[in-house]
């Protein structure tokens, strides 16, 4: 199983080649929870085991947030620890890549507000530090078409 750590790498590397995104520690703890999420439903399997709170109204992924802390709201460049894409399987990367071409459109600003939207399983959570549970990420994710309509 991968950790959190590998998944929010993976943005970074895919960010790199295409630069697309401005990414901070926020945005990248978003994305690794939207990752996790529709992983999660697809496959009916965990991407990684860490936990995921939610705090003042944002997402941050266990091991994640803190590594990625230095960067304050700057751009974050570099990877933390290693990374090799050679410990990702094709069902990993292949919605890795989609997750990150389907929310780059968006601006973090509007990533966030879905993640909060009032139709969330966690929504009344996200003004409070909670472990938002993984059934409830399961369930959510589950019930929604393949990306389209997270957001409604």
């Amino acid at each position: 199983m991968l950790k959190a750590i590998d998944v929010a790498n993976f943005f970074i590397y895919l960010n790199k080649k295409e630069f697309e995104l401005t990414l901070t520690n926020n945005l990248i703890n978003h994305l690794t929870y939207l990752a996790y999420g529709w992983f999660y439903a697809k496959n009916d399997c965990e991407l990684f085991s860490e936990k995921i709170y939610s705090i003042d109204n944002h997402i941050e992924i266990e091991n994640v947030y803190n590594k990625f802390n230095k960067y304050k709201n700057n751009i974050i460049e570099d990877y933390i620890g290693e990374f090799n894409i050679s410990i990702f399987v094709s069902k990993e990367i292949e919605l890795l890549i989609a997750v990150y071409d389907y929310y780059s459109q968006f601006s973090s600003n509007y990533i966030q507000k879905i993640i909060c939207h009032s139709s969330s399983p966690w929504s009344s959570k996200c003004y409070e530090t909670k472990i938002i549970d993984n059934q409830k990420i399961y369930n959510f994710f589950k019930s929604r078409k393949y990306f389209d309509d997270i957001h409604q």
